[in-house]
């Protein structure tokens, strides 16, 4: 099995319409952490898997599907 959480993760906030800066705003973060957490260079926070079922409008289980894919 290939997990791919940071492909997974671009694919989902591009779907939700929303930049880098937007989705970083939403989990409290910046911009940085999230291009580094697309390419696969920085896991996401415990915090940061919490909050992104909102700021993507999918469920955690979403993204972890798309991610085995």
């Amino acid at each position: 099995m290939n997990v791919n959480f940071g492909l997974a993760l671009k694919t989902l906030r591009s779907r939700a319409g929303l930049t880098q800066e937007q989705l970083a705003h939403l989990l409290e973060t910046d911009a940085t952490n999230v291009s580094r957490m697309e390419r696969n260079l920085q896991a996401p926070a415990f915090r940061m898997l919490l909050r992104l079922p909102d700021a993507l409008h999918t469920p955690l289980s979403e993204l972890f599907r798309e991610a085995e894919q």
